[in-house]
């Protein structure tokens, strides 16, 4: 329960760090609405790992902490899909805790299967990724945040979100999570 109040107050105080334009602020509100909210994960979404169909599913009773990535199909997808190797290090940081999970959720709309296949093939990314083609991700959360940043979530495992942002390139935010992570997986 103790872990609780820190994450809701390590939450506060990161909803603090970008609110700076006060209560106004876009991302601050998205922040907001999103702490405690349950995300919807489509069923049926295909996920893909080196090449080939796998036969993993977004919703496993062991795992306690989710850290969920949603990439929209708006812009370059191979431009997004290079961001995967950044995620690559934490995804190797937590690999030995089996009470967390790594969900890549990618709506590829704009792009051919194959560009997808020789894309992450290519920068040998071997961790599961979902296709949602059909926009299911978006259609069930229809007030996802529309900032890149804010379409990462860490959560908990009735997948309410415990934290919004992205922790790539932002050590602090890495932290928060490893420390809200390491509470959830503790209780």
């Amino acid at each position: 329960m103790n872990w609780k109040i820190s994450v809701l107050s390590l939450s506060a105080w990161a909803v603090g760090l970008v609110a700076c334009g006060g209560p106004g602020n876009r991302a601050a509100q998205d922040i907001r609405r999103w702490i405690g909210t349950r995300v919807e994960i489509p069923a049926g979404l295909v996920a893909r790992a080196d090449g080939r169909d796998t036969l993993l599913v977004p919703e496993d009773s062991g795992v306690v902490a989710k850290v969920l990535v949603y990439y929209s199909a708006e812009g370059c997808t191979p431009c997004k899909l290079k961001e995967l190797m950044q995620w690559r290090p934490m995804i190797e940081e937590l690999a030995e805790d089996s009470a967390v999970r790594f969900v890549f959720i990618l709506n590829p709309a704009h792009t051919t299967e194959r560009e997808l296949e020789m894309t992450l093939y290519g920068m040998r990314f071997a961790h599961p990724v979902f296709y949602d083609r059909a926009g299911g991700f978006e259609i069930s959360n229809p007030e996802l945040p529309k900032n890149q940043v804010f379409q990462t979530f860490l959560l908990d495992s009735a997948n309410r979100v415990m934290l919004v942002g992205s922790p790539v390139g932002n050590a602090k935010m890495w932290e928060l999570y490893k420390r809200t992570i390491a509470g959830m997986t503790a209780e």
